[in-house]
């Protein structure tokens, strides 16, 4: 099954493609639905099936990188009729147990942002909320997640 999605985070770990948060068209003016579902990619596109899904609310436009066994992400946001919210938490999907865990929220709500992992330190520069259009950078020390 293929993801026909957009708006969503790709990242890769080793031989594996990985694809999660996304909206199926152009947002909540179109009736875009957000989704938490996540794909691998080896040789064709699966579904992961994730234990508590629920953790992982749908959106799009936020920012990760794989570490370890794992994916962490932070941010985004999902847009309805009835408003936008912009996430401020960072998660982290464990995928040998294929379970997400709320690692913390930050001050800092904010979704279209960049990320980069530099050895064990992640960090998220720009992005946006109904504030504005953010310069600040962010730093998540893994060795204190």
């Amino acid at each position: 099954m293929e993801p026909k999605l957009a708006s969503g985070l790709t990242l890769a770990k080793n031989h594996e493609i990985f694809y999660l948060g996304n909206t199926n068209s152009g947002g909540a003016s179109t009736n875009g639905q957000h989704s938490n579902r996540v794909y691998r990619y080896q040789e064709s596109w699966t579904q992961l099936q994730i234990t508590n899904s629920e953790v992982f609310k749908p959106r799009s436009g936020l920012v990760g990188f794989c570490y370890n066994n794992c994916i962490y992400v932070f941010g985004g946001q999902e847009e309805k009729a009835s408003g936008s919210t912009v996430y401020s938490d960072w998660l982290k999907l464990n995928l040998e147990t294929l379970e997400w865990e709320v690692l913390f929220e930050s001050e800092f709500p904010r979704h279209s942002a960049s990320c980069v992992l530099r050895g064990s330190k992640a960090y998220v520069f720009g992005g946006a909320n109904s504030q504005g259009v953010f310069s600040t950078l962010l730093e998540l020390d893994l060795g204190n997640v």
